[in-house]
């Protein structure tokens, strides 16, 4: 159930990347969404060819704190294997002091938005299968 959910996309304001921009190796190819402090790409590592979601975290936004918790979580997060987490591949810091992430891309919406467009209640065999593998990946990190 592991995915990089592709959030709705925010209208307001400019983004501070912009597709084609090359973040230490890695080409931006598309938003995939935005958050206050960060926004999420869908990016291509030029050497490889491996495609990625990178997250970019604006320091303008963020404490060294916040950064420092960001980045121990990084740590702990590229630490473990399981098909219900996101592989995190990489990390780092740009000359501007924006932090980024490198994590496995996985094509797919997010459940937000899954369950956003049913016009039913989502059916139990299938809510079950989802809560399970929510169980699932939580048990393995505790």
């Amino acid at each position: 159930m592991s995915s990089v959910a592709q959030a709705p996309l925010s209208s307001s304001g400019s983004w501070r990347y912009s597709p084609g921009q090359n973040i230490s190796g890695y080409r931006l190819v598309r938003p995939l969404g935005r958050g206050g402090a960060s926004e999420v790409f869908e990016a291509i590592q030029e050497r490889i060819g491996q495609r990625v979601a990178i997250k970019l975290l604006r320091s303008d936004t963020q404490s060294p704190a916040e950064i420092a918790r960001l980045l121990n979580e990084a740590r702990i997060l590229a630490q473990l294997q399981h098909p219900g987490i996101v592989a995190i591949h990489a990390c780092g810091e740009l000359p501007s002091g924006d932090v980024f992430l490198v994590m496995e891309y996985v094509e797919g919406a997010s459940l937000r938005s899954h369950l956003h467009h049913l016009k039913h209640p989502l059916p139990l065999p299938q809510a079950l299968s989802i809560g399970l593998q929510i169980a699932e990946a939580m048990n393995y990190v505790h």
